[in-house]
């Protein structure tokens, strides 16, 4: 398991993982278009992580499918207990916008979605296509658990259930969501949104940090949901990000 500690950065502070780290049917909700928020006023932005991927690429990724110029400040761990002091919440990622800081992932993904117009219209369809950003964030913390808060001797029994009962029941519940709610290959709607985006992102980093045996036979009793990754990965800007991140 050491590919996960290498790309997760040096976390000896697993326990700030922990700190710092949402169904019903519409009819084919559209992406919101530009708010008085929007990026094309020019806001500046600066995520704040460590020098690793975990919580931190789930924001990376929306500001590489927008477009967005963003600085992504990467914490070295030496400089972590003088700086979590400065974080809104003792935890990472948080991000500054226009120099002011917002903490907590989902809040984050939130925001930027509807600056991005990564997320329908309207609060009820919001909600909805957020609850899949919820179930990303419990496969996401599942993993964390097992890597920095399970014990040694017990990782593998842990890893075994995981992989066996949370982590299909989570996918079982999520392919039928997107049946009833998404179309053309996406969660939710007809367009890309963050919870594409967050499955995405939770899936590929199952697969990095190798709690998936088989990644090609992995997805194929999720069909609908692997139509949605398969898309995802697709998407111009995203395969670009994922061709040049570090």
């Amino acid at each position: 398991m050491m590919g996960p500690l290498r790309n997760f950065g040096l976390i000896a502070l697993q326990s700030l993982l922990f700190c710092g780290i949402s169904f019903g049917e519409a009819s084919s909700p559209e992406s919101t278009n530009a708010t008085s928020d929007s990026p094309t006023e020019m806001h500046t932005y600066k995520l704040v992580y460590f020098d690793g991927r975990g919580r931190g690429e789930f924001v990376r990724l929306l500001f590489a499918t927008a477009g967005q110029k963003f600085e992504d400040y990467r914490v070295a761990t030496p400089d972590w207990p003088a700086f979590k002091p400065k974080t809104p919440w003792g935890t990472v990622p948080y991000l500054e916008v226009d120099g002011k800081p917002l903490g907590e992932t989902k809040v984050i993904i939130r925001l930027l979605g509807q600056r991005f117009g990564l997320l329908p219209s309207g609060d009820w369809d919001q909600a909805l296509a957020s609850s899949i950003v919820e179930k990303a964030m419990d496969i996401y913390d599942g993993m964390v658990k097992i890597l920095f808060k399970t014990p040694d001797g017990e990782k593998a029994n842990a890893t075994k259930e995981y992989m066996e009962v949370s982590v299909p029941t989570i996918l079982k519940d999520v392919e039928k969501f997107v049946t009833q709610h998404g179309t053309h290959g996406h969660c939710y709607g007809s367009k890309l949104t963050t919870a594409d985006l967050s499955m995405f992102c939770a899936i590929d980093l199952l697969k990095e940090w190798k709690f998936v045996k088989d990644p090609a036979a992995f997805l194929t009793p999720y069909p609908k949901l692997k139509a949605v990754l398969d898309k995802t990965a697709h998407n111009e800007k995203v395969a670009h990000y994922l061709q040049t991140r570090k």
